[in-house]
């Protein structure tokens, strides 16, 4: 499985970090911010609690299984604060 993970507060570059390794390694991005409209949580009746999150981690991550499977290098971009959510990625 290749995968990488770039977490870190707002602003310090983590887009900027997205974007070169997309290019160095060929890779495909997944902007999880992107995936956590309101209506989608609102649809599950979801909120932004560790349980939650990994709920709607959840949704995402068999098109990254799939990615991946296809020998691309996958990145999650993301402020993630709850270390279980990492955690989810690896099961």
């Amino acid at each position: 499985m290749k995968y990488v993970v770039v977490r870190g507060p707002a602003g310090v570059g983590k887009s900027k970090l997205t974007r070169n390794l997309i290019k160095y390694f060929k890779g495909k991005k997944i902007k999880v911010k992107a995936l956590y409209p309101g209506s989608l949580r609102r649809k599950y009746r979801l909120s932004f609690s560790v349980k939650d999150k990994i709920k709607l981690d959840n949704l995402f991550i068999p098109k990254a299984k799939h990615l991946i499977d296809k020998n691309y290098l996958v990145i999650f971009e993301e402020v993630y604060y709850y270390p279980k959510q990492i955690q989810n990625f690896t099961k």
